[in-house]
């Protein structure tokens, strides 16, 4: 099993023992720990790309573009490197408030309103990751229709991992939506939820037509 002091720091495991700990019997690291870290190597991919571009001498024309992608796609991949964490704390904290005792309408009532909380923390993670994915998708059209043609793998796995991690943190949404208490955010998640996905396979599927058609070339 993950042991705490491991968990708080899932973000900087080695490879090998991060997928260790994902196969065990702990619920963390579980699915939106994996939709950030998803979302966040995406990312970084794509920043990967810009930079090979960048220095490509045939696409001169495009270096300052390309720099400046990399630049706006690095803080949305450190973001969603910092969520793999918060996610995990965040389901840690609903555990914690099903374990509070409820012998009494007055724990009962505590132990509501720590659920209501944490729910809310729970939902609020997986929210953002969405976001930020969904952001990435839209900075990964330019680079895929106009980034070096050697990293066209590069670019179309970017969208893809970052479009796993929009879906991951999506359904993640979906299901802490029945626990929530009433107010704006559970209004937000549920707009999000109408309008994003299609935004996001959209999206997706241009990046994929823009490289099919350069590799068809």
């Amino acid at each position: 099993m993950v042991e705490r002091a491991q968990a708080s720091k899932l973000a900087y495991l080695p490879v090998a023992s991060f997928i260790q700990h994902t196969a065990s019997r702990s619920p963390t690291p579980g699915g939106g720990v994996v939709a950030a870290l998803s979302g966040s190597l995406g990312a970084s991919l794509l920043v990967m790309v810009c930079r090979l571009s960048a220095g490509k001498k045939s696409l001169e024309h495009l270096k300052e573009a390309m720099q400046a992608r990399a630049e706006a796609l690095m803080p949305l991949r450190d973001r969603l490197r910092d969520l793999v964490d918060l996610d995990a704390a965040a389901f840690d904290g609903v555990m914690a408030a099903y374990a509070l005792p409820a012998g009494d309408e007055v724990e009962r009532s505590a132990r509501e309103a720590a659920l209501g909380v944490a729910y809310s923390a729970a939902t609020e993670v997986p929210m953002e990751v969405a976001r930020l994915c969904l952001s990435g998708l839209e900075m990964a059209r330019p680079i895929a229709a106009e980034g070096v043609e050697s990293a066209l793998s590069d670019a179309v796995v970017g969208g893809l991992a970052l479009h796993t991690g929009f879906h991951g943190a999506a359904y993640n949404v979906r299901i802490n939506l029945a626990s929530l208490p009433p107010g704006n955010l559970r209004q937000e998640a549920e707009e999000a939820l109408g309008d994003w996905p299609s935004r996001a396979d959209a999206l997706l599927a241009e990046i994929r037509a823009s490289v099919d058609e350069r590799l068809s070339r």
